[in-house]
């Protein structure tokens, strides 16, 4: 081939690049599709560092003889299906959208679960004052980042079986709401002579551990940064959405309704998301479906039993 004949052609194989835009759409889609294969991250969480240095103007990529990358397979994959048509067309075949749902769901409950799980363990073994303020902080941490993690995943449902997702996430997400305000009561720590940790009955006697708990930890008296990452999740649904699942909306307001549960900002915030769901045009949207029957997954016992509803009062005030 001439020289003219390859500069040429290399001209016209960056002309025909995906754009930085179509690069990055890609990569988000990508990490839906095979986040499916690892059990602990979510797609937002999945090839991060590989994800921020993947969308490159087209000048500035490597030549495709160095886009495999042998110490991962996933990160491979990931610069293929974005920078290369035909791997893109071949990519989503791994994963159809249904299976991708699934597995988020999946992946969702089981996150939370371990988290609950560990908070539990609290309960078994002595611990000290410190002990449990380090361990109960991290357990609320971890929840803290699924909450984030979904609110982060709501650009993957723009897909096949995005009602059905939003749905189902919503649902694990509201479980777990549920299963935190079920954890109100103080776990007092362990003296020197030992003992299994247990919880109090009502607020604790000492001021240093008032707040050990997992309600406090998250909702009552959350670390900087991350107060707002359970209600910012949640706020992401529809109307039609919360609509579906108002049972759960009523089930959590009433444990958030005894005094001095929660901050009055976090009442109030979640009061709007019931308004929310009680707005004409998400009531309309829904009665507009084919079946009027509920959609998604039943509620999973190992997120906790529904504690039993306060009924509603007039204005509330919260705690601080």
């Amino acid at each position: 081939m001439s020289a003219p004949t390859d500069q040429f052609a290399g001209l016209s194989l960056r002309e025909m690049a995906p754009s930085i835009d179509e690069v990055r759409r890609r990569a988000t889609e990508l990490q839906d599709i095979l986040s499916t294969y690892d059990e602990t991250n979510l797609p937002s969480e999945f090839q991060l560092s590989k994800v921020d240095n993947i969308a490159r103007p087209p000048d500035d990529r490597p030549p495709s003889d160095q886009w495999v990358d042998v110490t991962t397979l996933y990160g491979t994959l990931l610069t293929l299906g974005c920078w290369d048509d035909d791997w893109w067309k071949l990519l989503p075949r791994l994963a159809n959208p249904k299976r991708r749902a699934t597995a988020f769901i999946e992946k969702l409950r089981r996150r939370f679960t371990q988290c609950f799980d560990d908070y539990e363990h609290f309960l078994d073994s002595p611990r000290s004052a410190d002990e449990l303020k380090n361990g109960i902080a991290d357990v609320a941490h971890r929840i803290c980042n699924v909450f984030r993690a979904i609110h982060e995943d709501q650009n993957t449902f723009r897909i096949e079986e995005a009602e059905t997702r939003e749905a189902d996430t919503l649902r694990v997400a509201l479980e777990a709401l549920q299963r935190i305000c079920s954890f109100t009561q103080p776990i007092t720590p362990t003296t020197s002579a030992g003992g299994p940790a247990r919880r109090t009955r009502g607020r604790a006697s000492s001021t240093g551990t008032a707040n050990l708990s997992l309600f406090s930890a998250i909702v009552r008296s959350p670390a900087d940064g991350e107060g707002a990452l359970l209600l910012g999740a949640l706020e992401q649904f529809t109307g039609a959405a919360l609509r579906e699942h108002k049972d759960l909306l009523v089930i959590i307001s009433g444990r958030l309704d005894k005094p001095g549960n929660a901050p009055t900002e976090f009442i109030e915030r979640f009061d709007a998301l019931q308004e929310k769901a009680n707005d004409e045009s998400a009531i309309s949207k829904l009665k507009a479906g084919p079946s009027g029957r509920k959609r998604g997954l039943e509620a999973d016992p190992r997120l906790g039993a529904p504690f039993e509803a306060t009924p509603k009062r007039g204005k509330r005030t919260g705690g601080r």
